[in-house]
């Protein structure tokens, strides 16, 4: 299953699709939204993929694409503080004029990704998981802080006898719950990339063949005058 591409992986569980209600197969059934022959309710495949789905989530088709501006954005930002620390110290340039430079060079790096995680997705809805991903960044990195932030708390905590352990346990919360947002939202989107998938990939309907046309016999108009 390893050297399965994420895309192969969401075709082979969606031609394994079976009715949660009935057990049919859904083998075969076009688009996002299938309904069964046999009880008749209506089920939407990516939500059904996405419920069998046993891999990492960067592995869903798009994922990563949709979620790198939000990373970039993030590791850039971590430079451009080590690198104004940097500008400080060295007084190679100054301060505004290297924020300048950076901050453009930041924002056209961005833009390029936002761009390209468009034309990858197939549809401008990109835009809605594009923010999320970033909302998702945020929230891990810094539930991820926070939880090491409160082990720090409780090994101070340890190590005095009169300190208390309530910072520990709000900060620990705090980063749970974080670290819980940003999985929810790595879940939604997730969910939003392989329903885009199936539209790109999976045609809506089949196309009805229309009947041959029958030329007309010229010899019947001159019967019939």
């Amino acid at each position: 299953m390893s050297n399965v591409s994420g895309s192969q992986y969401a075709l082979e569980l969606r031609d394994n699709l079976h009715c949660p209600q009935c057990q049919y197969s859904l083998r075969g059934l076009p688009g996002p939204d299938i309904r069964c022959p046999e009880c008749g309710r209506t089920w939407q495949s990516p939500e059904l993929i996405a419920q069998f789905w046993k891999r990492k989530w960067w592995h869903v088709p798009a994922f990563t694409t949709v979620c790198l501006p939000g990373f970039f954005l993030f590791l850039a930002l971590i430079v451009l503080f080590l690198a104004s620390v940097i500008v400080v110290d060295s007084h190679a340039m100054s301060m505004p004029v290297f924020i300048a430079v950076y901050s453009a060079a930041m924002l056209a790096g961005w833009t390029y990704l936002c761009i390209r995680a468009v034309r990858i997705f197939g549809s401008s809805f990109a835009i809605a998981p594009i923010a999320v991903g970033h909302l998702a960044m945020v929230s891990l990195m810094a539930g991820a802080f926070a939880i090491f932030s409160s082990i720090i708390l409780l090994l101070d905590a340890l190590m005095g006898p009169s300190a208390s352990t309530a910072s520990f346990v709000l900060v620990f919360l705090a980063g749970l719950c974080l670290l819980m947002l940003g999985r929810a939202a790595e879940r939604w989107i997730a969910r939003l990339c392989l329903h885009q998938f199936i539209v790109n990939v999976v045609p809506t309907a089949a196309q009805p063949e229309s009947p041959p046309s029958t030329p007309s016999n010229p010899h019947d108009s001159h019967t019939s005058s």
